[in-house]
């Protein structure tokens, strides 16, 4: 997971992970995903990735090769190929430091996610200069519930599991949303979650 290797990483003073921490998955959901966070993401600190691809051979891509971009990669556009690991590009760091920003983030998550129910994180990508929480929040669909899943209400772009939600229960939720953010304000929401 994430979070472990960001401590694993810390503890061997080697720094450029710190804004993963806190993102749910693991270190290859994050590269096809290239997931993202204060202002960072993994083409960043990504130097190849070496993937299995669909004939079933082992290649090795470089960064510009797995065409990274928000929220996307070579990787998304080619679903025959897999993950199997990669190389990051980290630098010599302060434990002290590193470790505060990691807990002064998790703080700060702490305020405005809704962390003491499961999720998979933020939903929706922002649009282009818009937030997609403060559209779904604005459309007071916070707390809205479909089966045991709901979109928080400490924070809308997520959609927490109160027990036992079905994966059509957040599916439906997802529909709903979108078609309510068409609606209002003519932006069609993707899916930032896989």
């Amino acid at each position: 997971k994430n979070a472990v290797l960001s401590k694993k990483l810390i503890d061997n003073s080697l720094s450029g992970f710190e804004f993963a921490s806190g993102i749910p998955g693991t270190i290859g959901g994050a590269i096809v995903m290239n997931a993202g966070a204060y202002g960072s993401e993994m083409a960043k600190i990504t130097k190849d990735v070496t993937i299995v691809n669909g004939e079933g051979k082992i290649v090795t891509l470089s960064n510009k090769e797995m065409s990274f971009s928000y929220r996307t990669t070579y990787l998304q556009k080619n679903l025959d190929c897999v993950c199997i690991g990669a190389t990051l590009k980290l630098k010599e760091g302060n434990q002290e430091e590193m470790s505060s920003l990691v807990l002064e983030r998790r703080n700060k998550r702490k305020l405005s996610q809704p962390l003491a129910f499961p999720s998979a994180g933020s939903v929706f990508r922002n649009p282009k200069d818009m937030y997609a929480g403060e559209m779904i929040e604005k459309l007071g669909l916070k707390g809205f519930t479909v089966g045991k899943a709901e979109i928080s209400e400490k924070h809308a772009n997520f959609i927490i599991n109160k027990g036992n939600a079905k994966a059509s229960d957040i599916k439906k939720i997802i529909d709903y949303v979108k078609v309510k953010v068409k609606n209002k304000y003519n932006v069609r929401l993707r899916v930032e979650q896989r």
